[in-house]
Parts: C-alpha cells; structure tokens; sequence
C-alpha cells in the first residue's frame, strides 16, 4: 500500500491498505489485537480517499483511526502524536466540509495528544505547530481574530522549535508569522502587523533543510 501511494496511485494504495485493516483487526496469533496499529492502517485508507477529494467517506475511516489509537499498542501504551495526526486529518476533513466550528474541536483535542509526544514522550513541534495554526484559521474564519491570534503565536513558538529533530520548516513558520500579522491588520493594528509580516518574509527567504516541508 504504502509503494502504491508513492507511486501516485492512492485508489489501488486503498485496497491494500483496507486488506491490512481485515487482517489485523483479527490479532495476532494469540487473538492480541495491536490497535495503534491497526488505527495507522485506517488511517491510510483515509489518506488514500482524501486524495481525490472523497471528503465525508475520509473522514469516517479516520474517526475509526482515532478511535483505535485511543486504545493503544498490545501493551496498551498510546502514541499520542500518530492519534493527534489522526484527530487533525478529521479536523481537516470537516474543515474542507465548511464547518469550521466543528472542525476547531477535532484540531484542539489533536494538540491536547501532540503535545504528550510519541510513545518516548518527544515532541514533534512542528507537527503541534500545524494543529495549533489550524485552530487558529477556525477561529479567524468564525470571525474571531483576537482569539486566533492567540493560537497563531503559539503556533510560531512551537513551529520554531523544529520537528523530532530539531529541523525548522521556514515555509510553515512564515505561514503562521503572515497570520499573526494579518489578526492583527484586522484588529486595526497595522504597525504591530507589520513587523510579524517582515519577520515572515525573512522566514519565507530561507529555504529548508532536504525533507522538510
């Protein structure tokens, strides 16, 4: 499944990845179901419909991949940054859905995991940063352009830090740098606005590390 995808062929992807989803759902030999698992499985096949814009059947199998991360591995022990990833991709769906609202909850619960880690507790700050920028565009889109403020700043302070390995996504973070000014522009401070807007040119100039982005 995963070679199909890269090879830019989600549809036959999808059938692979929903054989995986049959056979794990029956265990191991024991009868040990490894959720986490089998939650990235689901999670693939959300994927893979997501790519030709099959938005509302998307979200579904990443409900159901949210649903089985919650439980953990064979020992229970949960990776709250592949759960949050998933709780993100349901935000993202609902947000393609034109329903903002309902899609800022699924993004704040998608922080809540990612900022536990993965199973080694690390923090992937980049992808917290995406989470928290996402809750902020539901807000500003609800017209709520001091409180997406708040979460656009706190998204540039997690963006900063870089993923696992420390690297910067200078791209993302001008992204989220662009947005705090433009909260700003809204709430009639164009002074302030403007030195977040100079700071995400200057990010926007420098190009990233081979991987990132």
């Amino acid at each position: 499944g995963m070679c199909l995808f890269r090879l830019d062929q989600p549809a036959a992807a999808q059938e692979w990845f929903e054989r995986a989803v049959a056979e794990k759902e029956q265990g191991d030999v024991h009868g040990r179901v490894d959720h986490a698992s089998l939650g990235r499985s689901l999670h693939q096949v959300g994927i893979c419909l997501s790519r030709p814009g099959q938005t509302a059947a998307a979200q579904e199998w990443f409900e159901r991949a949210v649903a089985e991360m919650e439980r953990g591995d064979v020992h229970g022990r949960v990776n709250h940054e592949s759960l949050g990833r998933s709780l993100h991709q349901v935000g993202i769906c609902l947000s393609r859905l034109d329903q903002p609202a309902a899609a800022q909850g699924w993004f704040e619960r998608a922080v809540a995991e990612k900022e536990q880690g993965d199973v080694h507790g690390r923090v992937d700050h980049e992808s917290l940063g995406v989470s928290l920028q996402r809750v902020g565009i539901c807000l500003f889109d609800l017209g709520q352009s001091a409180a997406a403020q708040d979460w656009f700043e706190r998204a540039v302070a997690e963006k900063e830090q870089g993923d696992v390995h420390g690297r910067v996504d200078h791209q993302s973070l001008a992204i989220s740098l662009e947005s705090v000014g433009e909260c700003l522009s809204e709430l009639d401070r164009p002074d302030e606005a403007q030195v977040w807007f100079a700071r995400a040119e200057t990010e926007a100039a420098i190009p990233n590390e081979p991987g990132v982005g």
